[in-house]
């Protein structure tokens, strides 16, 4: 950086400035201290740690130390050779990504508590230099290859003292940039499908705030495709790149090209079923369930409109070059042990079929010795044209929920697993038959169904319930609540399957709940408080609906109603009429003698 006072300070790790002391943005101080005690207490720091996932207690532990951050920067070639401006590093999770690239990274804070916390992170870095100082007075003798605005542009009205704030932003930004350099942004979108249904605004927390254009004063503003695009214009910058994050850019678990975007042989809307919006106050009213009303959104083209969070790279001058090499989707699962983290792509072949890749997140796997009940197989396979079964059971939720429809819908299914059974008693399936779930299960236009994503296999043939109990009760979660009272996952799960002449007992229960634990903590790791039993136990229904909460009020309303006109047509409502009018015609002499 250059001259502009900077001096170390050894004892935060932080270059500082005599201009400027601190912004005032925070998650709290006591949210901050928690960050840099857990911090001060790891050993390892790296973007995958396994020993920071165990400090994740709500959600500001969550966004600064869940490994799923650095999902939004993998699609993009980072490397040693680059130099990298990170403008407003937060408390240093994608500080942390940047500098394990191996790139030389300046990373760059208005708050110094914040900026000593990232400096923590980084602390085993010597690539990473953590700067404290207002973003637009940050200077430097030297340009970048790559300058990130990450969750940083929408605060521009809080310290951009200009009329035109974003754009002045965007302008201070890519002032940096050498000529083949890019900016690198991630924000919001305002029109995002989740704040339609009802989901409250990330930075004020109210609900319809944005889409409402309720912003006032020098709040954090979002925007929506086209008036971002327009604030890019008016900052002078060009050759803009549209990926889409989803469910957002703060914890993606897909990210979508522009060329998948507009790609027709793709099903994006059941490509994203995983991918839950989150409401990051845990307002738990909906008005509409997100997963189902993707697909008519995607099939009327305004995917790209109604995304939750907008992922772009900008130019300046004319010489940059595309950061990534052109995909279809990328999926990316971090929320396991770092070891078996997974990078998923979906790519266009030259025959012009789609392929999908998975592959594992960290190019070296450390060596695990120890027998392991569950083998990870990850493969490569063409891309299955149709819909998985997990969305047409958000769909009975919001229209058909009863026993009958829900027993047609797992009849294909049980079927299909029922086919590959072997002769045993019980009934047993291959070993790598334990992921084929209404998650992994796609439905064709021929009826068929076709099992995807075989990426777990046991070292033995596994209980036929196992499958049966697992599908149904994972598949349950993030489902809208229906408008009936809903028993627990175990109690519909007996129902369904005493239909289709699968009786299960205790034991079955017990077998599964002893599976179940197991591959989670293969999987998962950490402390053993997966209790698979009592996820069985749990009433059905994630959110709550807010269409579902009016038409209840409504049918208890007009339950009153018809009681209370009941009550009107009664014999002894007619025959205590005259003593009702007595007592009204006393209290009106009474107020009268008041009132003089």
């Amino acid at each position: 950086m250059s001259d502009r006072g900077y001096t170390f300070d050894a004892q935060l790790r932080i270059w500082r400035t005599s201009a400027h002391d601190s912004f005032a943005y925070s998650d709290g101080d006591e949210v901050e201290r928690y960050l840099l005690n857990a911090l001060q207490k790891c050993r390892d720091l790296s973007s995958t740690s396994e020993e920071l996932r165990q400090y994740i207690i709500d959600w500001p532990s969550e966004y600064h130390f869940s490994p799923q951050r650095q999902a939004l920067l993998r699609p993009f070639s980072i490397s040693p050779g680059d130099r990298v401006l990170e403008l407003g590093c937060g408390c240093g999770a994608i500080t942390r990504y940047l500098g394990e690239t191996g790139a030389t990274v300046v990373a760059v804070e208005g708050s110094r508590v914040r900026a000593q916390i990232a400096a923590e992170r980084c602390r085993d870095l010597p690539n990473v230099e953590v700067y404290c100082d207002n973003l637009v007075n940050a200077a430097s003798s030297e340009s970048f290859d790559l300058v990130t605005l990450i969750g940083v542009l929408e605060y521009a009205p809080s310290y951009v003292d200009h009329h035109d704030p974003l754009a002045e932003c965007l302008r201070r930004a890519a002032d940096h940039l050498n000529a083949k350099g890019q900016l690198l942004i991630a924000i919001e979108n305002q029109l995002g499908l989740k704040y339609f249904a009802g989901c409250t605004e990330d930075h004020i927390g109210k609900a319809f705030l944005g889409i409402e254009d309720l912003y006032a004063g020098r709040q954090a503003v979002t925007l929506g495709r086209q008036a971002l695009s327009n604030v890019i214009a008016r900052a002078g910058l060009h050759g803009v790149r549209w990926y889409y994050p989803f469910p957002d850019y703060k914890l993606p678990r897909m990210i979508i090209s522009e060329a998948g975007i507009n790609a027709a042989d793709i099903d994006l809307a059941t490509l994203l079923v995983r991918s839950s919006s989150r409401d990051y106050g845990d307002h738990p009213w909906r008005c509409f369930d997100e997963i189902l009303a993707r697909r008519s959104v995607w099939e009327n083209g305004l995917l790209a409109e109604l995304a939750n969070s907008f992922l772009l790279t900008v130019k300046q001058g004319e010489f940059a070059e595309p950061r990534c090499a052109e995909f279809l989707a990328k999926g990316f699962n971090l929320s396991r042990r770092s070891s078996l983290c997974t990078e998923t792509d979906f790519t266009r072949g030259k025959q012009g079929d789609i392929t999908v890749t998975r592959r594992p997140l960290l190019s070296v796997s450390p060596p695990d010795r120890t027998p392991q009940r569950f083998q990870h197989q990850l493969n490569t396979e063409r891309y299955v044209h149709g819909r998985l079964l997990v969305e047409h059971l958000h769909q009975l939720a919001r229209s058909d929920w009863s026993i009958e429809s829900l027993v047609a819908w797992a009849t294909p299914w049980v079927a299909e697993l029922q086919r590959h059974v072997y002769a045993t008693h019980p009934p047993q399936l291959p070993p790598n038959f334990l992921d084929f779930t209404p998650f992994n299960a796609v439905q064709t236009s021929s009826g068929a169904i076709a099992y995807i994503d075989a990426e777990w296999c046991a070292d033995q043939p596994i209980p036929l319930t196992w499958v049966i109990i697992r599908g149904i009760s994972h598949s349950l979660t993030n489902v809208m609540r229906p408008l009936e009272k809903t028993a627990s996952r175990r109690a519909l799960i007996i129902e369904i399957t005493n239909r289709l002449g699968i009786a299960l007992s205790e034991s079955d229960f017990v077998a599964a709940d002893q599976w179940e634990t197991a591959l989670q903590k293969q999987v998962c790791g950490g402390p053993a408080s997966f209790s698979f039993s009592a996820f069985l136990e749990q009433p059905i229904g994630e959110n709550i609906s807010m269409a579902g909460a009016i038409e209840e009020s409504r049918a208890a309303l007009a339950t009153t109603l018809d009681s209370f006109h009941k009550t009107l047509d009664s014999r002894s409502w007619r025959l205590t009429k005259p003593l009702r009018d007595g007592q009204l015609l006393l209290s009106r002499m009474t107020k009268s003698r008041n009132r003089d």
